[in-house]
């Protein structure tokens, strides 16, 4: 069996929200590694019929001015959740794009309630050099 932890690194993409409208993701990093992979969770809670959010992966040159990633540079769906989740769903997203910044941010139409949490991670992967420190 093999492990991954010198091949790897991990960053936290959105830090744990609850209960807010539309949330601005951490700019990720690129340098050194050739990709990375967004684990978006949107908890469990209900959702008024008029409030939905929508996970959208954005790129960036300058981790200042950001653009939403193409589809055809999105490996994944992104997801829009509305109703009511009776699970947590946790959406996975790869980014194929050449920018030094990655970002996901999450759209939220209204103001969502108090038990549901939003957050996601980064893993980086492919370094260009390991093993990873």
């Amino acid at each position: 069996m093999k492990d991954q932890k010198s091949l790897i690194d991990a960053r936290i993409a959105v830090p744990v929200t609850v209960g807010k409208a539309s949330v601005e993701g951490n700019a990720i990093d690129r340098t050194g590694f050739e990709a990375v992979t967004i684990a978006a969770v949107i908890g469990s809670g209900a959702y008024a019929a008029d409030k939905t959010v929508r996970t959208v992966l954005l790129e960036s040159e300058d981790g200042i001015a950001f653009t939403e990633v193409p589809a055809n540079k999105v490996v994944g769906y992104p997801v829009v959740a509305d109703a009511v989740l009776g699970d947590d769903l946790v959406v996975t997203l790869g980014y194929i794009g050449d920018a030094k910044f990655a970002r996901l941010d999450y759209e939220v139409e209204g103001v969502l309630a108090a038990d549901v949490t939003l957050y996601a991670m980064a893993v980086l992967g492919h370094p260009a050099l390991s093993p990873v420190a």
